[in-house]
């Protein structure tokens, strides 16, 4: 009796003529077995190519194990011969763990890893947009915004080496400044310096701040002196520069300067901090804010800045300060309709606790040009005589 039914024996026969072919069984293998089949086979893919783009190192000692007396490697060392035959460097392991070691060595030493076109850049990159070399495009890749601004070509005050000329000169220590060479005959009763002694126009010099040149706000302050010297009265420009090697310690330095004046010329009536404004508008905007008509002609505006003790720095007569810019604002008002674009008190102090009699002037803005801006020095040089005049009288 036969074990083996005639359909079965169909099936073995049809089975011996043709083997199965791959497909088939692969359709006959579970799920399960046939997943775990792929992965292994994409691992090792994987591996292959990370071995392949990897840069080989340079040949070296291994640290595994030391050298025989006789100077040849131990090749009984199973360890040290395994390590020694991977094609991988062992610095570049620990670069691509903390990229900013890249960062860590001399100026001018390359880093001996991987560039752009390894592998794990090229993945990474590809799949998140971020060049693990660059730890600034991480911080890009969270804020997108930062995508729009150039680190490269982007102006740093306190970092740009500046060219000097004899409109200034940089005392590196806080040393008094020696006395300026412009005085005018007599003592003089109005002082007038720059904390900011880089601002310009850009109509003038194309540019917000001018290092190498004397710059519009250093213009428009001989101006306003010579404008105040024709009325008679005895003016001291001080043309001192104390923005230009760190622009954040300005005031600190031009605390020095001012002290300084106030030490040798003790009955000054009125000491005047000479700025051009800068308001956080677009260009068209800044003009007009900037910009006052007087008497159907365009001219710079001129707004007085009071610092007080806001800031917990001490500043305990700002008030006076604060009645003298009203009372100069108020009589160009008179004068000048337009001209003045008022008042403003800030939580800084600006300097200004060193004298009740000193003023923080804005003249215009950066989008003036130097036309508006000396018609507006003429008028606040009348306008200061005048105030000067009649508390004199």
């Amino acid at each position: 009796m036969s074990c083996v039914t005639g359909r079965e024996g169909e099936f073995i026969l049809r089975m011996l003529r043709s083997p199965p072919r791959l497909p088939d069984y692969f359709r006959r293998v579970s799920p399960l077995l046939r997943s775990t089949l792929l992965l292994t086979l994409a691992t090792c893919i994987l591996i292959a190519g990370v071995s392949f783009s990897w840069p080989r190192s340079p040949e070296a000692v291994t640290v595994f194990a030391p050298r025989h007396p006789g100077g040849g490697e131990g090749d009984d060392n199973f360890l040290a011969s395994l390590f020694h035959w991977l094609p991988l460097d062992y610095r570049e392991v620990l670069f691509q763990g903390l990229p900013l070691l890249r960062y860590g060595g001399e100026k001018g030493e390359e880093a001996s890893g991987p560039k752009s076109e390894s592998f794990w850049e090229r993945a990474v990159n590809f799949l998140a947009w971020i060049d693990i070399s660059d730890p600034r495009s991480i911080v890009m890749g969270q804020v997108p915004l930062l995508r729009q601004v150039s680190f490269t070509s982007q102006d740093r005050e306190e970092n740009k080496p500046f060219p000097r000329r004899e409109v200034a000169t940089v005392n590196p220590t806080p040393a008094p400044p020696r006395p300026p060479a412009n005085l005018s005959a007599g003592e003089p009763r109005v002082a007038i310096f720059h904390t900011h002694a880089s601002e310009t126009f850009i109509p003038l010099h194309n540019t917000s701040h001018i290092y190498d040149e004397v710059s519009g706000i250093v213009q428009a302050g001989q101006i306003l002196a010579e404008e105040l010297r024709k009325k008679g009265i005895p003016v001291l420009h001080d043309q001192t520069p104390h923005d230009f090697a760190v622009h954040r310690e300005a005031y600190s330095h031009a605390a020095i300067t001012v002290a300084a004046i106030l030490e040798q010329h003790p009955n000054l009536e009125l000491i005047i901090d000479l700025h051009r404004d800068a308001p956080s508008a677009g260009a068209a905007e800044s003009r007009r804010i900037t910009t006052a008509t007087v008497a159907g002609e365009e001219m710079a505006g001129i707004l007085f800045m009071v610092g007080t003790d806001g800031l917990g720095l001490e500043h305990p007569n700002w008030r006076e300060n604060h009645r003298l810019a009203q009372k100069v604002s108020q009589l160009m008002e008179q004068m000048y309709p337009g001209l003045s674009r008022g008042v403003r008190t800030s939580r800084a102090r600006y300097n200004q606790h060193l004298s009740p009699r000193m003023l923080l002037v804005e003249l215009g803005g950066v989008e003036n040009t130097m036309e508006e801006v000396t018609r507006a020095a003429e008028y606040l040089a009348d306008v200061l005589a005048a105030i000067i005049n009649e508390e004199r009288d």
